[in-house]
């Protein structure tokens, strides 16, 4: 999504607070009115005065797991998984089988494509404030290990591996191995070294 129809949308949308009541009789009601309190249900506060609440519908060979928070304006193609745990914010895109881990924050406007795996706790880096006119992209099926960190405006290349722990502040080249602070290359194009596991998705 670009840079300024988020900014119109953010600009435009309604501040909104939205309640949940479970009855007793296992329903769930939800509110945009304040719910009084009362002794025989359990009323919960799910947000207050957000302008961009939670997405609500995904394609059903979706994956989303307990825990996961993912923004509306949010794209998430098909058999794609969210961990527990995992932030992912206004206007990103995550590809096809692409799983994010555990943890993991996916800033604004962040492009992940097809077959990719972000390992827990890493981060992405956003593209919304400071303003940023190239959003992180990560081509297909590249892996991020666990804990990296991208930073705004990178594109790692197809089948790269950025390596856990990892701070990456430049473009990483296709079927590379960076690690480090900052990433440097270890490996150079290498295709292959890692692949999905189906059962998982």
């Amino acid at each position: 999504m670009k840079q300024q129809e988020l900014l119109d949308y953010l600009k435009n949308a309604k501040r909104n607070t939205l309640w949940k009541r479970y009855t007793k009789d296992g329903q769930v009601v939800i509110s945009e009115n304040t719910v009084s309190t009362i002794t025989d249900d359990y009323v919960e506060l799910a947000y207050l005065n957000s302008k961009v609440p939670l997405l609500l519908e995904v394609d059903p060979s979706v994956r989303l797991e307990p825990g996961c928070l993912i923004r509306q304006q949010v794209k998430l193609s098909k058999r794609c998984i969210v961990m527990m745990g995992a932030v992912i914010n206004i206007g990103a895109e995550i590809g096809e089988d692409t799983m994010i881990d555990m943890g993991a924050v996916i800033g604004a406007r962040a492009i992940i494509k097809d077959r990719c795996h972000i390992g827990a706790n890493a981060v992405i880096a956003g593209c919304l404030e400071p303003l940023c006119a190239t959003p992180v992209l990560i081509e297909d099926d590249v892996l991020i290990g666990a804990n990296a960190t991208i930073l705004e405006g990178i594109t790692i290349g197809k089948g790269a591996i950025v390596g856990a722990g990892s701070v990456v502040l430049q473009d990483v080249e296709a079927y590379s191995t960076v690690v480090g602070v900052p990433a440097v290359m270890i490996h150079p194009e290498t295709p292959g070294k890692w692949e999905l596991t189906k059962d998982l998705r």
